[in-house]
């Protein structure tokens, strides 16, 4: 174990945490935290548009029969607010995630903040919509878009700190000038030329290629999407995250990268359902909430089973540790006993941190592969407390139960761990004469 551990401190610990400090991740993270009430929202507009289940699914006239009969007149009759309210939240997430980077970027790099908004959400639209009869293409708008919006805004913002930082294009005027317009006259070549760069670049790929940035992206990341979306793919993504985070790295650091592809296949789901797919036939498995709501359940480890281990341990110390944990555990939060008992940097808790979520992972995708539980089309947030969020994601009560199933083999797993820690603090210590 020390010989892993000193191997994972010299090598892998350097690069997450190098990660962890860059700017642009940095900016990526804050912008999907930000965007959650947006996602909630639209998540739930989402489930109110149709009802998850067809009416003829149930005996004719049970109550179930006639709860899906009446949800699906409502929504025949009222539910295109709904839609709509999905399309406007979902449907351009990528254009949110923009304005997010924009903003976070342009508070590191010490730019105009709105000028930063204006000029990245120009270039997103330049290059990621096309003219149509009436308005502009919104295919690249929703999930399908993330990575786009991610590399334009980088270079838009990365491009727009090169010029102000060498005073290119700065405008000189009178004092008396506002110094809110001799800020905008001085952005007029930066975004003049970044917007001509972007016009030419989606100009020659159009006639030279007969194609565009967002397809040549996705085309060029579809090897990924792949791997991701594999049981490998999953589990080492799932483990990774739990090894930073036994190293004190907060595994949000580590898998930012790979939250465009989690909410990319989770808008995937979500547009396949609002096309009418059965939840039992959607694409994707891997998405934010089955990383979050059944991978790591009670946070990073899956540390709610270790939890309830916790509260009824012969240790004073661990007892008080889990009766302190055991709510914000029950919403996800899990730092009380990750820094409590403590997990980080304890050799004993090493094994089951970082593979614990592996299982949940495993029997999760067994579950939704095979069509036993439903797969993922919402995501309620990191701190939505548990059985409520593994409905929502689903809305299969199948979950609710998958959800006590995980946890009582999570408690089983963590188990003989618990009562080492436990002997460990307990046992008298002998002295050497």
């Amino acid at each position: 174990m020390k010989k892993i551990s000193a191997l994972l401190e010299k090598y892998l610990v350097p690069v997450a945490t190098k990660l962890g400090t860059n700017t642009i991740i940095q900016a990526l993270q804050r912008s999907f935290m930000v965007m959650l009430p947006v996602i909630l929202v639209g998540s739930f507009s989402l489930i109110l548009s149709r009802p998850p289940m067809p009416a003829d699914a149930f005996a004719e006239g049970s109550y179930w029969f006639k709860v899906m009969t009446t949800w699906t007149e409502v929504t025949v009759n009222y539910g295109q607010a709904f839609k709509f309210l999905t399309t406007i939240t979902l449907g351009i997430i990528s254009i949110y995630l923009c304005l997010g980077m924009a903003y976070y970027l342009s508070r590191s790099y010490e730019l105009n903040t709105v000028i930063s908004l204006f000029v990245s959400l120009s270039a997103f639209l330049l290059v990621s919509s096309n003219g149509v009869e009436g308005g502009i293409s919104n295919e690249y708008f929703g999930g399908e878009g993330l990575f786009v919006g991610i590399v334009v805004t980088t270079i838009t913002m990365m491009s727009y700190r090169f010029f102000v930082k060498r005073k290119i294009g700065e405008v000189k005027l009178p004092e008396s000038v506002p110094k809110i317009l001799v800020a905008s006259l001085s952005a007029l070549t930066p975004i003049a030329a970044l917007m001509i760069g972007f016009a030419t670049l989606v100009t020659v790929l159009k006639l030279g290629l007969d194609s565009s940035v967002p397809e040549i992206i996705m085309t060029a990341l579809h090897p990924l999407l792949t791997v991701v979306n594999t049981l490998p793919g999953i589990l080492f993504i799932a483990a990774l995250g739990q090894l930073m985070f036994w190293f004190g790295i907060h595994n949000n650091s580590v898998l930012g990268v790979v939250y465009p592809v989690l909410y990319g296949n989770l808008a995937a789901n979500q547009a396949a359902y609002e096309a009418g797919t059965a939840m039992s036939e959607l694409p994707n498995i891997l998405t934010m909430p089955f990383l979050w709501t059944f991978s790591t359940i009670g946070g990073g480890g899956a540390t709610l089973a270790l939890v309830l281990l916790l509260m009824r341990s012969k240790s004073e110390q661990l007892k008080a540790v889990g009766k302190l944990s055991i709510v914000p555990g029950f919403f996800g939060i899990n730092e009380p006993v990750i820094f409590g008992a403590p997990i980080a940097f304890n050799p004993i808790y090493f094994i089951p941190f970082v593979f614990v979520p592996t299982v949940n992972s495993i029997i999760t995708y067994i579950c939704m592969s095979t069509g036993l539980v439903n797969k993922t089309i919402a995501y309620a947030g990191g701190v939505t407390p548990n059985i409520l969020s593994q409905f929502v994601a689903t809305l299969d009560y199948r979950a609710v139960l998958l959800f006590f199933v995980l946890v009582a083999l999570d408690m089983l797993l963590w188990y003989p761990f618990v009562k080492l820690h436990e002997k460990q603090l307990t046992d008298p210590v002998v002295e050497v004469s």
